[in-house]
């Protein structure tokens, strides 16, 4: 027995109800290979993740530079400890498992 299965305006999410980026097409899904430290989900972590995050330094909610995508750990602020996390994984690109 088969069934047509048609999803639609599908989220995945991850253990912390972060977005995983997806794409579906025709009838398959893939699902991109991210890393947290990858700020603007180009397939990378590189200056442009850390200089993302720092530019936000010091920001909190309600205040003009906060965005909860900078706050990597989750702590309510864009601190020291969110660069470091994108800076740790500092020149991350995905593998490909054919």
């Amino acid at each position: 027995m088969t069934s047509a299965l048609n999803l639609v305006d599908t989220m995945i999410v991850d253990d912390n109800i972060v977005e995983i980026p997806v794409a579906q097409e025709h009838g398959l899904c893939k699902i991109y290979p991210t890393n947290i430290g990858d700020i603007n989900y180009d397939g990378k972590v590189d200056m442009k993740d850390v200089s993302l995050v720092a530019r936000a330094f010091g920001e909190f909610p309600g205040r003009p530079r906060w965005n909860p995508m900078f706050d990597v750990n989750y702590d309510g602020k864009i601190d020291i400890k969110d660069i470091s996390i994108v800076a740790r994984n500092f020149g991350w690109t995905p593998t490909y498992d054919p």
